[in-house]
């Protein structure tokens, strides 16, 4: 156990002495060790860098591939909504001219007759206008113009004492207003010029009879003629 002390204690004495017999020979060795070890440590650095470049190409190679990925589908979308758009504008139209056909053809079967009743009240005798089935009979189509014509959306047209419209009202004659004509109006409540009070002058230009009543459909924005009304104007 002795003798092992002994010659570690030699050894480094040995090392001393070298160490103080060539003190700048032991300096070059740590420098270099310095080196080594900062040349490692800027390799690593410029090795991450090199990643962190490699990884960001990457990311914009990407990102340029969901940017051309995003705009082709926005196109795409844009593309199929103006599609679906039409499609709807079309179905909507269709069940529109769908609908004013059944309307034309509905109005078309109970125009006659109402027409038959509305010149049957109009020409009453004045002996029968106070009979309890005639109050009835005008009772009913009364309501039937102004409710059930109403909630399909169809209306009479409205023309004696107004000016005639091409597209409301269809002229069959032309001929000299009557104080008959002024009567039967005034009778009505009808105004001419805002007057209630008017001469036969006034009723020049104006409807003053109607042969047939036309009817037109409104869904609150447009009104589409079913059937014009058939006039007569002053002259």
């Amino acid at each position: 156990m002795t003798n092992q002390t002994n010659i570690n204690e030699e050894l480094n004495q040995e090392n001393l002495d070298k160490d103080f017999k060539n003190p700048e020979g032991s300096k070059a060795q740590e420098l270099e060790k310095n080196f080594d070890s900062e040349l490692n440590i800027n390799n690593g650095k410029n090795e991450l860098l090199q990643e962190l470049q490699e990884t960001n190409t990457a990311m914009k190679a990407e990102i340029e591939k969901i940017t051309k990925i995003a705009a082709t589908s926005q196109s795409q979308y844009i593309s199929l909504k103006n599609e679906f758009d039409a499609y709807i504008r079309r179905i909507d139209t269709e069940k529109k001219e769908i609908k004013m056909a059944e309307l034309q053809k509905i109005v078309g079967k109970f125009a006659k007759l109402l027409e038959q009743i509305r010149l049957f009240l109009s020409h009453l005798d004045e002996n029968l206008a106070n009979n309890e089935q005639i109050k009835g009979l005008q009772l009913i189509y009364e309501s039937f113009i102004k409710q059930e014509l109403s909630q399909m959306g169809v209306f009479q047209i409205e023309s004696l004492g107004l000016e005639p419209n091409a597209e409301f009202h269809e002229i069959l004659l032309l001929q000299a207003a009557t104080n008959k004509d002024i009567e039967n109006l005034e009778s009505r409540s009808i105004l001419i010029n805002n007057k209630k009070d008017y001469t036969l002058d006034d009723l020049k230009g104006v409807i003053i009879s109607e042969l047939e009543v036309g009817y037109y459909y409104s869904d609150g924005e447009k009104r589409i003629i079913i059937k014009p009304s058939k006039v007569v104007v002053g002259e």
